[in-house]
């Protein structure tokens, strides 16, 4: 009866050991995915930047000039 209880008990503790690990597992799977996700909405909003300080850059320089005249 003891023994009977026991394996019971080990059998569900693997059975929730087992579960955990599924989880853990899949998020492992998924986590490079999101990565790139993230790395490509980061490149986006970089390269939509990028003409808005290429036309900061030029009012610097006439903001610099400006300045220098003073």
């Amino acid at each position: 009866m003891v023994r009977q209880m026991m394996t019971s008990e080990m059998n569900l503790t693997v059975e929730r050991h087992d579960l955990g690990q599924k989880i853990f597992k899949s998020i492992a799977e998924e986590a490079p995915a999101i990565g790139m996700i993230g790395t490509l909405i980061g490149l986006v909003k970089m390269l939509a930047n990028m003409e808005d300080a290429e036309n900061q850059a030029g009012e610097t320089g006439k903001t610099k000039r400006k300045l220098r005249n003073l």
